[in-house]
């Protein structure tokens, strides 16, 4: 990239391109499409019977998924795999060099593998099984040498990271991992402090069928310490990620999973305890200013902190808002409205050595998994908050590597609350490989890693158990 370019002044409007980013592009070793054979039997028991089909006035119904397919990159540690039920059959494939990783193949346990590459993706098959991936490890010194514990995602369409950076130590790398059997095509756009960025090539980007494609911000926007990126999904389905990395003053490395797309109502968090070094960080991709309300779901209750009450995001702009003292040091959500639509997501850094981001999330409707062990040696802080306005309980199982029961616990969660779900005091973790989180009520959670001054964040997600299937019924 020339000078010119990488020094352009941020605000102007994205130059339209068609040229392809500038990115590394490995093929997948297998093929991985995300498959719901039951919804398709009922698309074609629909086309068999007389008349054509209309939509029912009930809503849609949940049916079991029979696949699911997961790419996890891979940061020099170790790569999990496991499921809520025992499946059918499990494959994995390391990248680039398209070898199986044999032991990560077995569709009835937990098994972990030490991998190398730039990525691994996981297949399973299995109906209801609800398989899931998961990688750990320590980043080289070279990006920031932080502690990353990332869940591995399935296809979608697009994606939003906030917090990242291209300039200075600052370094962000966008992950984009097309597990369809078509090419999918994206359009990168980024946001500033000062307003939209200039960014070159960034419009039609091409993943190739079954390709991971890795985009170093810098190869569109050079320069700029603090962006947020979306990914805007013009053809196809994809995965987004970033592997995010600073060497500066806040050092350390994230995987970080797209955050909600931008909204008037939203929950960041749990966030991880601490007293300094919290950032909120607010993207206003609207033409309007956005009058943004803060609220605290801490361990008594909901509050409004003092020095929240209103913050303003001009239009076009990202902002950054240090959380103040009055939020207090405990570990807490941050519930988040606005005026017009905005995305959101928190960064902890209670030290100098390393970093976590928080990212908003919908309360859970299935069953969530957490790791225990991976490439940390302290079992994780499991947080969880109600966000509703009734009573909300998470049952909390612990499970070997043989996928064998260890035991179980009810964590109740007051209206408005963040709470410690108290794991490590109420189950056997010391010979738990993860944790199965079912919850009733609106609850969202995050899973705290911590190793020395090194910590992770890792956001509850339901395993891909179930989705929404249409109800239909001939006409006539």
């Amino acid at each position: 990239m020339s000078d010119d370019r990488s020094r352009r002044a941020p605000g102007r409007r994205v130059a339209s391109r068609s040229a392809r980013s500038r990115a590394t592009s490995r093929s997948l070793a297998l093929p991985a499409t995300l498959a719901l054979p039951v919804l398709a039997a009922l698309v074609v028991l629909a086309t068999q019977l007389a008349g054509p089909a209309e939509p029912a006035t009930t809503p849609p119904r949940q049916v079991a998924l029979d696949r699911a397919t997961v790419a996890c990159p891979t940061v020099g540690g170790t790569v999990a795999a496991g499921q809520v039920a025992a499946g059918r059959s499990a494959s994995a494939s390391s990248l680039p060099r398209r070898e199986p990783v044999r032991d990560l193949q077995r569709p009835d346990r937990w098994r972990t593998a030490r991998v190398g590459g730039e990525a691994v993706v996981l297949d399973q098959t299995g109906r209801g099984s609800g398989a899931v991936g998961f990688a750990s490890g320590a980043a080289p010194r070279s990006q920031g040498a932080g502690l990353v514990v990332g869940s591995c995602p399935e296809a979608g369409n697009g994606g939003w990271i906030l917090g990242a950076g291209s300039g200075g130590r600052h370094q962000t790398r966008l992950v984009l991992t097309n597990l369809a059997d078509t090419p999918a095509v994206v359009d990168v756009r980024l946001w500033g402090p000062s307003g939209r960025v200039d960014a070159v090539n960034a419009t039609g980007v091409v993943v190739e069928p079954r390709d991971v494609r890795t985009i170093a911000l810098a190869d569109l926007a050079a320069g700029e310490p603090r962006l947020s990126a979306q990914v805007v999904r013009r053809r196809g389905a994809l995965s987004v990620q970033a592997v995010d990395g600073s060497t500066g003053a806040q050092a350390g490395t994230e995987v970080v999973r797209s955050s909600l797309s931008p909204r008037r109502d939203q929950v960041v968090g749990p966030v991880p305890a601490g007293r300094t070094g919290r950032t909120l960080t607010v993207v206003n991709p609207t033409d309007s200013v956005a009058r943004v309300e803060i609220d605290a779901l801490g361990k008594d209750g909901r509050f409004t902190p003092r020095g929240l009450e209103d913050v303003r995001v001009r239009p076009n702009r990202m902002l950054d808002v240090d959380l103040p003292t009055t939020v207090g040091s405990d570990a807490v959500a941050l519930r988040v409205r606005s005026s017009t639509d905005v995305a959101a997501s928190v960064r902890t850094a209670p030290g100098g050595a390393d970093f976590a981001t928080s990212s908003a999330s919908t309360p859970l409707r299935g069953p969530a998994v957490v790791p225990i062990g991976l490439d940390v040696r302290r079992v994780p802080t499991l947080v969880l908050a109600n966000t509703g306005d009734r009573g909300a309980r998470a049952t909390v199982t612990a499970y070997d590597g043989a996928m064998k029961r260890l035991g179980s616990t009810s964590v109740r969660v007051p209206v408005g609350s963040t709470v410690d779900a108290r794991i490590r005091r109420e189950l056997p973790v010391d010979r738990a490989a993860y944790l199965v989180v079912r919850t009733t009520g609106d609850l969202v959670g995050s899973a705290v890693y911590a190793d020395g001054d090194r910590v992770a964040v890792l956001g509850l997600r339901p395993a891909p158990v179930t989705a929404a299937g249409p109800r239909v019924r001939p006409a006539g």
